[in-house]
């Protein structure tokens, strides 16, 4: 700063703070604290807090703080710059005593000055083999002109709890979450378990379900818009259910088999149209079917695994539903069935072609007991049988893929860029709940393990990509202001 800054004070009315050389409790004066005038220059400055050791001697004793409140009830947020763990009493903030965070306004970060220097990445998942120079995206704008950033949330399908975990997705780098788990109330699924999440043009669509108390099963549906952050209610399906999948395929929603009336499993498969709010009922699954998975790939939805009554092992069908001939049937006949008997799993569409398989729980032919199945695999769309694929032909089943490092069933599992996430989910041999997030890179073909969840109830999850305005005031969007690591990280 310049010097005429400091040896000549502007004339505010209020005395300024004592230098921190001199400063004592009893000089301090609660409140009075002056927010610095714009300097002569016109440069954009911000105020900083200096920390001096004066009793080890060390050369490194300045260390600050910057902050600049968003609104009058913001918290201020906090970092550590050394792995010294002391604390220290600030202004009613129990902090490290050697820190450095900032907390600014929104546009300082989506409309970076033009310094000629790239701002750096946010230092949650930022590594030297990840960083490359300027590979910064600016998140785009939303239609509407809103500035709205991605979320992931997650619904846990098996207690009734109406909180809802939520993350935001990095907005600099869309394959990484920030590792900050936030929680809302959604009281339209209290005490429902079973239901179905899903997103359908940027609205969130709450479907089915059972209640917790008196075991009804339900067909309602529900749809929050961000954008208007408002619920309304939609038609209820034909047949109610849980445990069954949906789907979005060319505009419909489809909801497919479940456990009905009576605990039986359904073959029922029902399309939604949004904009007449009907339900159609489209033709069903060759066999009944419940805790299956789906996925959309190629204009087709698919279809694998899952049971075909409540006492039944797990199963290896794959089949697939093209909407123009209103018709279901197996991928390859006889053929293409899953090279590990699945259920309660995930399946993934990647690219054009290729459908991703993982999670879930097996059954082991040799002990005749159910197993977490820890293996990966992916089908590719017109493939050819292994001992055809020469010149250039991929095979229908490519199995070269490490297994999991933690094998889960009822995970939350989604795709973020070149990045799989798997997030909470119930390890079957173990008995409990896994609370560890990792995610797999579909092109290095490699598990990392990212963080793990704080204490709670992940043993069966439901993730869904919904974007929120930051007009929206019950969603938290102080993540994305932070480039350094926080303490609770």
């Amino acid at each position: 700063m310049a010097s005429s800054f400091f040896s000549t004070p502007p004339d505010t009315g209020r005395h300024p703070r004592p230098p921190r050389s001199s400063f004592s409790m009893d000089s301090y004066i609660p409140g009075n604290i002056q927010t610095p005038p714009a300097p002569p220059t016109g440069q954009q400055m911000f105020e900083f807090l200096l920390l001096f050791d004066k009793s080890s001697g060390s050369p490194k004793r300045l260390h600050c703080a910057r902050t600049q409140s968003v609104k009058e009830k913001d918290h201020q947020h906090w970092e550590s710059s050394t792995t010294k763990q002391d604390h220290c009493q600030v202004r009613g903030y129990n902090i490290k005593t050697l820190f450095c965070s900032l907390t600014m306004a929104s546009s300082f970060f989506s409309t970076p000055p033009d310094t000629g220097r790239h701002p750096r990445p946010p230092r949650s998942s930022f590594s030297m083999d990840s960083y490359i120079p300027g590979n910064i995206q600016t998140p785009p704008a939303p239609p509407t002109g809103q500035q709205m950033f991605e979320f992931l949330l997650l619904f846990d399908k098996s207690s009734g709890s109406p909180k809802v975990n939520y993350f935001m997705v990095d907005p600099f780098t869309p394959s990484r979450i920030f590792p900050k788990m936030n929680t809302i109330a959604i009281h339209k699924i209290k005490n429902i378990s079973g239901y179905q999440p899903v997103v359908l043009n940027n609205c969130l669509y709450l479907i089915g379900g059972k209640d917790w108390n008196n075991g009804t099963y339900m067909s309602g549906v529900w749809k929050f818009d961000p954008r208007l952050n408002s619920w309304s209610i939609g038609r209820p399906m034909t047949h109610a259910r849980c445990r069954f999948t949906t789907e979005v395929l060319n505009g419909y929603l489809y909801a497919m088999g479940g456990e009905t009336q009576g605990c039986r499993v359904t073959d029922s498969v029902e399309r939604y149209d949004p904009l007449a709010d009907r339900w159609t009922q489209v033709c069903p699954l060759p066999k009944p079917r419940a805790d299956h998975a789906s996925c959309v790939q190629g204009g087709r939805i698919f279809v694998s695994g899952g049971i075909s009554n409540l006492k039944h092992q797990c199963s290896n069908v794959f089949w697939s539903y093209d909407p123009e001939e209103v018709l279901w049937r197996e991928v390859r006949e006889g053929k293409a069935f899953l090279p590990h008997e699945r259920e309660k799993h995930n399946m993934i569409p990647i690219g054009n072609s290729k459908i991703l398989f993982l999670a879930g729980r097996g059954f082991d032919q040799e002990t005749f007991s159910e197993k977490d199945e820890g293996a990966v695999c992916h089908y590719n769309l017109g493939g050819v049988e292994s001992e055809k694929a020469v010149g250039g032909l991929k095979p229908e089943w490519d199995l070269d893929h490490p297994s999991m490092p933690h094998p889960r069933s009822n995970a939350a599992i989604l795709l973020l860029g070149r990045n799989v996430w798997a997030i909470g989910g119930l390890s079957y041999n173990k008995g409990t709940g896994v609370n560890t997030v990792g995610y797999y890179d579909i092109k290095r073909r490699r598990w990392r393990e990212a963080f793990h969840l704080p204490e709670g109830h992940y043993s069966n999850l439901d993730g869904v990509l919904l974007h929120i305005p930051v007009t929206n005031k019950d969603f938290c969007f102080v993540d994305r202001f932070i480039y350094d690591r926080w303490i609770m990280w």
